[in-house]
């Protein structure tokens, strides 16, 4: 469970987060694909989760968007290492997701997606607040503290909605379809991240 919190909840929200300081949020949520392909294959190497054609299929087609977005648009790029802090703070994000989901996966077999889901996000808390204390020091707490009102609500649903309870339904599909074919569904989060971020953030 420790290292679930340190993967999926420190890991995670520290590379994404920082991710998006460098990226628009549409451009963020693309690279995100990358997220089920690699957990496809870690599931089917450690668990002996099987694959077949149209996942194969789903795979490769992840793999070029993926591709795509961190090109900019010119794949060739890649192969001379033009790629900016952002997107490699994104793929950072990817490898801590495809952790946690493989070791929530080995978890559940003991343990209820909720309880797992409240001891790793306890143990993550920790590990950010003390990771924020050393980095930003206690002067960068206290400005979050006393932000705005708009920052206490996008926060408030970061920690309820968008950690808690996204969390937890993870945990439960995981437990019940498996890791690759759970993580499938992040595939899904370019859709909703690109629609919403062009309408919310006024970023394409």
């Amino acid at each position: 469970m420790a290292a679930a919190g340190a993967t999926g909840v420190l890991g995670y929200a520290a590379f994404f987060l920082s991710g998006l300081q460098h990226l628009p949020a549409g451009k963020a949520a693309l690279v995100i694909t990358l997220n089920p392909v690699m957990t496809l294959l870690m599931a089917a190497w450690i668990f002996k989760e099987r694959l077949n054609t149209i996942i194969a299929t789903g795979m490769a087609l992840a793999i070029a968007g993926a591709v795509v977005v961190l090109s900019h648009g010119q794949p060739a790029t890649l192969l001379q290492g033009a790629m900016g802090v952002g997107e490699l703070l994104i793929l950072g994000c990817v490898v801590c997701w495809v952790l946690y989901t493989l070791i929530g996966r080995w978890m559940l077999t003991g343990v209820d997606a909720l309880s797992t889901t409240t001891v790793t996000s306890t143990i993550g808390a920790c590990m950010l607040l003390a990771a924020s204390l050393v980095v930003e020091g206690p002067s960068a707490m206290a400005s979050a503290v006393h932000s705005g009102t708009t920052a206490w609500i996008a926060l408030l649903f970061l920690a309820f909605g968008a950690t808690a309870l996204a969390y937890a339904w993870y945990f439960d599909g995981v437990k019940a379809l498996g890791a690759g074919a759970a993580s499938g569904y992040i595939t899904l989060v370019p859709l909703f991240g690109v629609l919403i971020s062009a309408y919310w953030l006024a970023r394409p």
